[in-house]
């Protein structure tokens, strides 16, 4: 049992909602599909850390080009992550076969709340979760402005859609107040 400071990791966060099981994470539609590859491997031998979070970002995005973030672009917009917490659960070596699934939970005028599990396949666990908020800014000015109303209306039907799933995500408090 893994033990930080004496304090053993099942005392921790007590009063925090049960993870999502696999099968209820698997239900999310995945947005990268990908292998540990040499490139990803540490000298450890497992993939590090930066990768899971590039995973993370990509799958994110992937998921709001697909919901208006093009034209968005286009008109000037983009998303800056502004604040992040990693969960690492268990490892990915190489040629470990992962996929990653982002859920979006809630937005602002400016501001969307997500977190994305990437899942070992090869041996059908979590290998870590990454709750994220991102800005969207002006890529002129680099301040925050609104969010086009194409894309704001595209997220809002996203996170109904992802709040009908099943489950309820472990998040971290104090991202998203």
């Amino acid at each position: 049992m893994l033990e930080i400071s004496g304090v053993h990791a099942n005392e921790v966060d007590l009063n925090r909602p049960a993870a999502l099981t696999l099968t209820e994470i698997t239900q999310i539609t995945p947005a990268l599909d990908s292998t540990v590859t040499d490139d990803l491997v540490d000298p450890n031998g497992h993939m590090s850390l930066p990768h899971y979070v590039t995973a993370a970002v990509r799958a994110v995005w992937a998921r709001k080009r697909s919901l208006g973030l093009d034209e968005a672009l286009e008109q000037g917009m983009t998303f800056f992550v502004t604040e992040q917490h990693a969960r690492y659960l268990g490892e990915l070596v190489r040629d470990d076969h992962f996929t990653v699934y982002p859920r979006f939970l809630a937005r602002s005028t400016r501001a969307l709340h997500t977190i994305t599990y990437i899942v070992d396949v090869t041996r059908q666990r979590l290998a870590c979760s990454i709750e994220s908020v991102s800005v969207s800014v002006s890529k002129e000015t680099r301040h925050s402005v609104d969010m086009t109303q194409t894309l704001a209306d595209n997220l809002d039907a996203a996170i109904r859609h992802d709040a009908a799933l099943p489950g309820r995500p472990s998040l971290c408090a104090g991202l998203w107040r």
